[in-house]
């Protein structure tokens, strides 16, 4: 399951992301491969509000025209509920990324389903899920680089080995290497030098 978890305060944002998620798609046609936006709440006085009916509304609409699009059903849309936070004194997704990728995966082992208002992934799909994938809304997932960090994770001398709930041996987690993108490595010299785009030559 590739995932992007990220807060959705606006229908522009979620038509972003949705059009990140046919594009992950595209760069890595494969079989078994599944995509979701798992959109979280923005922060509010109140437990509800009417932006939430509309991103809603949005998210499941387009999820669906990209299954009917590719004839699959392998796009899915998931918002989380707010929770009162008395430290911040605020409705708020708990835990923010960390919480929503959490309890995401409780949900994927079947344990937790009560956090999201609205879920489109069916319980058949769930336990197929053996990986999940995170990216950040600003991140790409080039050309066929799920299936390598896929093969990655599944070779026996990563496989996890866990014993009393702690991983010993092998990784649970994994982070790729961070590579930054020939538009972005022109946003500043600093960049353009630490992406190593460029050379240059220096003179003691």
């Amino acid at each position: 399951m590739i995932v992007i978890p990220t807060i959705l305060n606006s229908e522009e944002k979620v038509n972003e992301m949705i059009k990140k998620l046919e594009v992950y798609y595209n760069a890595n046609f494969q079989n078994n491969l599944y995509f979701t936006l798992l959109g979280d709440c923005t922060e509010s006085d109140k437990e509800d509000l009417n932006l939430d009916k509309k991103i809603i509304e949005l998210g499941k609409n387009q999820v669906e025209c990209l299954n009917q699009k590719y004839n699959k059903n392998i796009f899915n849309f998931v918002y989380r509920k707010r929770r009162w936070n008395s430290g911040e004194g605020k409705y708020i997704g708990w835990e923010r990324k960390r919480g929503l990728l959490y309890t995401f995966n409780l949900f994927l082992e079947g344990k937790k389903t009560e956090d999201f208002i609205i879920n489109t992934i069916s319980s058949d799909i769930s336990s197929k899920i053996k990986y999940v994938i995170t990216l950040d809304s600003d991140t790409n997932l080039i050309f066929d680089s799920a299936s390598k960090m896929i093969g990655a994770m599944a070779h026996i001398l990563n496989r996890p080995i866990i014993k009393n709930k702690k991983v010993i041996d092998g990784y649970g987690i994994m982070q790729p290497r961070i590579g930054i993108d020939l538009f972005q490595s022109k946003i500043s010299k600093f960049v353009e030098i630490y992406s190593g785009k460029r050379r240059y030559r220096f003179l003691y």
